[in-house]
C-alpha cells in the first residue's frame, strides 16, 4: 500500500513537472495590462517602426506605440527617444498610458528592447577596439565654428585645430556608441578626436563626443 501511494505521488509530480515544462515552452511573449488612470504595459513583437511610432503585435491585435519627445528608449545611442535602432521582429516592453480616443494605442513613457541591448553592447566593444587600433594621436577640446564637414577644436591649453571629417569618419557618443538619427556633434561639445595632424589640420578617423550620453 505504501509503495502504491508513493508511486502515485511520484507519478503526479512527474505529470505536473512535465505540464510546467510544456507551459513554459508554450508561453507567449505577448502581454497587455491597462490599469487605473489608463496606465498601460505592453509586451509584443515589433511589426513596423517609424520616427514617431512603433507597431507591436500583442493580445487583441496590432498596437500603435507612440514615441514622443518624453519617451525614453533603452538602450539608446543618440537622443533618449531615438527608436531608429529597434528592428522588426524584436520583442519589446512598453510602459505608458493608453490613449482614450484612439483604438489600440499607447503613449509610451519607456520602451525596452533586449535584442537592441545585445546589439548595442557588441557595437560598444567593437568601437572601443576600433579606437585602440586607430591612430594613437588624440586631440581633446571644445567644438566651435561648425561648417559642413569641419569644425574648430580648442584644447584646454588654448591651442586651436581645424578638424576635417569625411564619409569614413566614425562619430561616437560618450558610451562608445555610434551617433544615429538626427544626433550630431554640436557647438560647445567636449570631444576627443583620433586622427592625424598636418600643420594644424586634423583628419579625423574617430570623433567621440563626451557631451552626448
Amino acid at each position: 500500500m505504501n509503495y502504491i501511494k508513493t508511486a502515485g505521488i511520484l507519478a503526479g509530480i512527474a505529470f505536473f513537472g512535465l505540464a510546467s515544462v510544456a507551459f513554459a515552452q508554450a508561453a507567449s511573449p505577448m502581454s497587455v495590462n491597462i490599469g487605473v488612470g489608463g496606465h498601460a504595459t505592453l509586451r509584443g513583437t515589433v511589426t513596423a517602426v517609424s520616427a514617431s511610432s512603433i507597431s507591436v503585435k500583442s493580445w487583441g491585435g496590432t498596437w500603435t506605440v507612440q514615441v514622443g519627445s518624453a519617451t525614453k528608449v533603452t538602450p539608446h545611442a543618440g537622443a533618449a527617444n531615438d527608436a531608429s535602432d529597434i528592428k522588426v521582429g524584436d520583442t519589446i516592453s512598453v510602459n505608458g498610458t493608453a490613449v482614450a480616443d484612439a483604438a489600440w494605442t499607447i503613449d509610451a513613457k519607456t520602451i525596452s528592447d533586449p535584442a537592441m541591448a545585445k546589439a548595442v553592447e557588441q557595437e560598444r566593444k567593437s568601437n572601443e577596439n576600433a579606437i585602440k587600433q586607430a591612430v594613437k594621436t588624440t586631440f581633446q577640446g571644445i567644438v566651435s565654428n561648425l561648417s559642413g564637414a569641419s569644425f574648430t577644436l580648442t584644447t584646454g591649453g588654448g591651442s586651436a585645430f581645424t578638424v576635417q571629417t569625411n564619409s569614413s569618419t566614425k562619430f561616437l557618443n560618450n558610451r562608445f556608441l555610434s551617433l544615429s538619427g538626427t544626433t550630431t556633434v554640436g557647438s560647445g561639445d567636449h570631444v576627443r578626436v583620433f586622427g592625424t595632424n598636418a600643420s594644424g589640420t586634423v583628419t579625423a578617423k574617430i570623433v567621440r563626443d563626451i557631451s552626448i550620453h
